[in-house]
């Protein structure tokens, strides 16, 4: 299929990289086995962003040998599928009728698949746009102008490029992809050129909480505060329990706000009680509570708790 454009927002795109330098392909082909290799993708470039990995493993999966013949037949779709390999070569290129890609597929790495998200990059990855989710490797010859290359199979055409006066790239070996089997654990080292990859976007780290973490002294204070109202709860628990024996029906809301001194004693309770609730149990709530000891404060500021207890009828 035609391509003359690349989207750089896919979330899941195929590229050949067979026009990428040999420098850059060996890069690749060590990268993989370090974890997932982030790249940045700029139009129809890839570039491996180097001191930048995802602790994320691949795993090899040998395949049977299969031969593909790929003709680009137009200057945007040669600067589209292979953009390095045109910019190398010019107008030689460019200006060509015909460039076909041969290549000997022998295995796949592969992720997980899981999506990758930016806060899991390690390392200086600030340029990182994808990761390489799987890479097909073999080998591959690449012909120019090659009439003979377009119109044969896949099984003669890296012969055809061989024999071709413009014979552009060519890396791995026929001969050691031709001795690759299905239980290989890893390619052989003459066939195991990157070919194609499947880049995956990365998606956005999640949001972060501006706010730091609690320390373990805030957390102490928040869980001593917490049973020492619970403390408080259980001596209005009584005073209502005492009261509604002599006034089952007894109900209301009763609000108890509690003033308390630096080191977490009480200074003064004050108790309003609304509904049918008496001044028994008011003055019940005012003496026990006083006698609960709530955690002490970091500084002299006067501190107020305000404890609202809704009391129900005793169910008959």
């Amino acid at each position: 299929m035609k391509r003359a454009a690349c989207d750089a927002t896919d979330v899941a795109e195929e590229r050949l990289v067979v026009d990428w330098s040999p420098l850059d392909r060996s890069k690749l082909e060590a990268a993989v086995r370090h974890g997932l290799v982030p790249v940045r993708i700029d139009g129809c470039r890839a570039r491996i962003v180097d001191g930048c990995t995802v602790r994320r493993p691949y795993t090899f999966a040998a395949t049977a040998r299969q031969r593909e013949l790929v003709v680009l037949g137009d200057r945007e779709e040669i600067a589209a599928r292979v953009p390095l390999l045109a910019t190398r070569l010019g107008a030689s290129v460019m200006q060509g009728a015909t460039l076909g890609i041969a290549m000997t597929v022998v295995g796949r790495y592969e992720s997980d698949g899981a999506p990758v998200a930016a806060s899991e990059l390690e390392g200086t990855c600030d340029r990182a746009t994808h990761v390489v989710a799987s890479l097909s490797v073999g080998a591959f010859v690449i012909g120019g102008e090659s009439t003979t290359a377009a119109e044969a199979s896949a099984d003669v055409a890296h012969a055809s490029y061989a024999r071709e006066r413009k014979h552009l790239d060519a890396a791995g070996s026929e001969a050691a992809c031709a001795a690759t089997r299905r239980a290989d654990a890893a390619p052989p080292d003459e066939c195991s050129v990157p070919l194609r990859v499947e880049l995956r976007a990365l998606r956005p780290s999640p949001e972060v909480d501006p706010r730091p973490p609690p320390t373990p002294e805030a957390v102490s204070a928040a869980e001593s505060m917490r049973r020492a109202l619970e403390s408080a709860k259980k001596e209005l628990g009584w005073c209502h329990r005492v009261a509604r024996r002599a006034t089952p029906d007894l109900s209301g809301v009763l609000t108890v706000s509690v003033r308390l001194a630096r080191r977490g004693n009480v200074r003064s309770v004050a108790a309003k009680a609304e509904g049918n609730l008496d001044d028994a149990i008011a003055a019940c709530a005012t003496a026990r509570v006083g006698q609960v000891m709530f955690p002490a404060a970091d500084d002299d500021r006067p501190r107020t708790i305000v404890i609202p207890v809704l009391f129900g009828a005793l169910a008959r």
